[in-house]
């Protein structure tokens, strides 16, 4: 059975990046949540690893923190290039 992706570091990675990100900038959860209107608890699971960010939620995230869309993109593309290796092969 496939590991579910809030469970895979890739995924654990990204989620990282945010946190480092938000504390580095000295921005509280609550500030954070605040300015997406959401409750601080959504953000608190998000970093705990209880609750799976969305793409949407992930953009919006990443955008308030001042990650440019370039920066969002590498991440991802950096992602990516980590479980690359589940790719499905063309028949031979």
């Amino acid at each position: 059975m496939a590991t579910k992706t809030i469970y895979q570091s890739a995924y654990l990675r990204l989620v990282g990046l945010l946190r480092e990100r938000r504390e580095s900038l000295g921005i509280s959860q609550t500030r954070l949540a605040s300015h997406l209107g959401w409750p601080q608890q959504r953000i608190s699971s998000v970093e705990s690893g209880a609750r799976r960010l969305d793409v949407l939620e992930f953009c919006l995230i990443a955008a308030a923190l001042g990650f440019s869309p370039a920066e969002v993109s590498d991440q991802v593309l950096k992602m990516l290039r980590s479980v690359r290796g589940n790719q499905i092969k063309d028949r031979q």
